[in-house]
């Protein structure tokens, strides 16, 4: 079973004659496939989780983005001495990784490799600590804003590769002044993580002090990643001596008769500000493109975009689901780079023509021509952790997505960093000429959105039950005048530009809790519904993956009355449950009713009737729409799709 570490530490290369000890082996080596290996001495602290275990080992290949180029001309000696006169010289910084190998051993490999100069004063036996540093720029505070969220026991923001374990709970923290200085704060004895980042807790008096200048000498900053700083331990143990003479922080309150929403300390309420304000600016970004789109839709959209793992945008051609998604990617300030358009081909059969494939006569990893893999290993690098990414497949039915699309239809059913798209076999990295730039596998992080745009017609695929479980279907609305068409050129530059980053979607995104969003009537709803179906054909049914991914949905519901969750209830009735009533007549016809051509009505429905005994949970506009045409296709056609 493999495990990542989502988190930094530090190590050095390791001498012989420790490895010897250990392993039996030298500390570098020559493999099998005539690349060098290493292993690394590790001299921070590791996660709780990790196992009791200082060595882990590493491919040369991973130094190649930092200058070192080994020489597979020389001897194996010169190769050997080569990379441990570079290595002599830093400070390795790397991820761990847990691997159990084809003969059943285990094994601890390092993964997204940094170099960092060792100072002046380092000696073989020192040990470092790792402490994260908050920054008015990374998280969006203030220094006063931040003591008093401190002080209140409140979240304070996200730390970038930091162990957050519950037995992981940092003693100090540090704030980064802008002209470079640190102030010290603590002592923390236990914490919480969640969409907020860090709410520290502590027992006795918090204290802060300004770190000595001097200490920064001895200090390792980590190579893109502003949020972790690593402080040996003798400097880390006078913490405790600086802040005992200091004088406690005051506590600050906010009075209650004059809220400042712009310094408030209620996540909830900054949360949904700021939603709202992104929301208004995504649509106006819209008008301004001289678009029409209702903005039920755009709320709709954007809400699944939170809450699934994929949407998909349906309906006739010209009804502007590609441009949806090029104009929420503005209303987020992405680049080329970010926004990646993938337009689908029909000849597509399988992933290969997605991911790629490892051309062995060439010995290279060979990405599909979509840009694809380009975007994701763009995406996953550290200093692009606070950048939103959307990939986006247009016109996702012109091939089998069952096919070309199967990998990714389990992956993203995983949680970061859980999400690893799978490349080629590791064993051949050691042999391709481009596993540095192209590892076996890409971890899928949060930052990564996907969605696709569909067309129904008879140049296109149905989904299979598979795509649609996994997927918020929309199908924008239509219904609006010609007339409120914007005939002129769009009016770009009017609006102000506004900065938007994954941190603000994060905060944005609200995850599922042990207590349901679901009231108990919508569940009761929902199970009639699925024994219904189950009782026509045990194939049919809501399944528990659809009932957390519509409680998720409407945990995710912005505030404000413009989408109600009455409404937004009918939604996901609509987009998670009505999109799977595909069948005969014979199997569905007494779910769905009866079309009465004379009264343009429909009769002995059991959806229908089961709505009219739910008044108070939605009118089920959008629903009754959808049981309606369902109900013309049975009783015209025979068959609903």
């Amino acid at each position: 079973m493999q495990k990542i570490w989502d988190m930094d530490v530090v190590g050095v290369l390791a001498d012989d004659d420790y490895v010897r000890e250990k392993t039996g082996r030298e500390a570098v080596f020559i493999n099998k496939q005539r690349a060098i290996q290493f292993y690394i001495r590790i001299i921070s602290q590791t996660p709780e989780s990790f196992p009791n275990e200082n060595l882990v080992w590493c491919y040369s290949t991973y130094l190649e983005e930092w200058d070192f180029e080994d020489n597979p001309f020389l001897s194996d000696g010169e190769r050997i001495q080569e990379l441990k006169d570079y290595l002599s010289k830093y400070f390795i910084i790397f991820g761990l990784q847990r691997k159990v190998t084809a003969d059943g051993n285990t094994i601890c490999q390092a993964t997204n490799v940094k170099l960092k100069a060792k100072f002046e004063s380092y000696v073989d036996n020192m040990f470092f600590q790792p402490v994260p540093v908050f920054s008015e720029g990374k998280h969006h505070t203030n220094f006063d804003e931040f003591v008093h969220k401190l002080t209140q026991r409140k979240h304070i923001g996200k730390i970038s590769r930091f162990s957050n374990e519950p037995a992981d709970t940092p003693t100090y923290v540090l704030w980064r002044h802008n002209d470079g200085r640190y102030t010290i704060f603590g002592e923390f004895d236990k914490h919480q993580y969640a969409h907020g980042g860090f709410q520290l807790f502590y027992d006795n008096l918090l204290k802060q002090e300004d770190m000595p200048e001097e200490w920064l000498e001895r200090i390792i900053e980590v190579p893109r990643n502003e949020d972790v700083l690593f402080i040996d331990l003798d400097s880390y143990y006078i913490f405790e001596d600086l802040l005992k003479d200091a004088a406690p922080v005051k506590i600050v309150t906010v009075e209650a008769e004059e809220p400042d929403i712009s310094h408030s300390d209620s996540s909830i309420e900054v949360e949904e500000d700021n939603e709202s304000h992104f929301i208004n600016h995504f649509y106006k970004i819209t008008q301004e493109h001289g678009l029409l789109y209702d903005k039920k839709d755009i709320i709709n959209f954007h809400t699944a975009m939170k809450s699934s793992n994929l949407v998909i945008l349906s309906g006739m051609s010209g009804t502007g689901k590609s441009k949806l998604v090029e104009m929420y990617g503005k209303a987020w300030g992405m680049d080329d780079q970010q926004l990646n358009i993938i337009s689908v081909r029909p000849s597509w059969t399988d992933d290969a023509d997605l991911i790629g494939y490892v051309d062995s006569v060439h010995m290279v990893y060979r990405p599909g021509d979509s840009q694809l893999i380009n975007t994701l290993v763009h995406a996953s690098k550290e200093e692009n952790s606070n950048k939103l990414y959307i990939i986006c497949f247009d016109e996702m039915n012109l091939a089998r997505v069952e096919h070309y699309f199967s990998q990714f239809l389990s992956v993203l059913e995983l949680d970061p960093p859980r999400r690893q798209l799978n490349l080629y076999n590791e064993e051949l990295e050691s042999r391709l000429y481009n596993a540095s730039k192209y590892k076996p596998s890409i971890v899928l992080g949060d930052n990564i959105l996907f969605v696709g745009t569909v067309n129904v017609d008879e140049s296109t695929y149905h989904f299979s039950d598979k795509v649609l479980d996994r997927a918020n279907v929309i199908t924008l609305n239509t219904q609006m005048s010609f007339r409120n068409l914007n005939w002129g050129k769009p009016k770009k530059g009017i609006l102000e530009k506004k900065q938007f980053t994954a941190n603000d979607f994060r905060e944005f995104r609200k995850k599922l809790d042990t207590a349901p969003c679901l009231t108990t009537d919508e569940i009761t709803i929902l199970e009639n519904i699925h024994q219904a179906l189950q009782s026509s054909n045990k194939q049919y049914g809501i399944g528990f993956r659809i009932v957390k991914q519509m409680d998720l949905y409407l945990r995710n519901l912005p505030a404000g009355d413009e989408l109600t969750r009455q409404e937004a209830f009918d939604l996901q009735l609509v987009q998670r449950v009505l999109t799977k009533l595909r069948g005969p007549e014979e199997l569905l016809g007494n779910i769905v009713g009866t079309f009465n051509r004379e009264s343009n009505e429909v009769e002995a429905s059991f959806l229908l009737n089961l709505f009219n005994q739910y008044p108070q949970v939605s009118n089920f506009t959008e629903s009754r729409n959808v049981v309606m045409s369902k109900a013309k296709e049975l009783t015209i056609n025979g068959y609903t799709s």
